[in-house]
């Protein structure tokens, strides 16, 4: 490599780093702002456990779902339109 091209590459090397440099502080200064901060989710108010039926008559329970304080969620079965809901209010 000849001494022009050295300098060409060297160049661009800090053209890139000054990029990099500012793409940073541009960043930084949008999250000091509160333009990257994450999203505030919402806890339940209480844990609530469903418990689904195969028909309206409610006789034959398919599927069960709870849903906790902590936020977590699980279900087993299968999922219907007939179903009963109990909430339980969280501490």
């Amino acid at each position: 490599m000849n001494r022009k091209s050295t300098r060409t590459a060297l160049g661009a090397r800090a053209a890139v780093t000054r990029a990099r440099i500012a793409a940073a502080v541009v960043l930084a200064a949008c999250g000091l702002a509160g333009g990257l901060a994450p999203a505030a989710i919402a806890l339940p108010g209480s844990s609530v456990d469903t418990y689904y039926f195969s028909t309206a008559a409610k006789t034959k329970l398919v599927g069960h779902s709870h849903l906790s304080c902590g936020g977590g969620f699980a279900k087993s079965g299968k999922i219907t339109p007939y179903y009963e809901a109990y909430d339980t209010p969280c501490n």
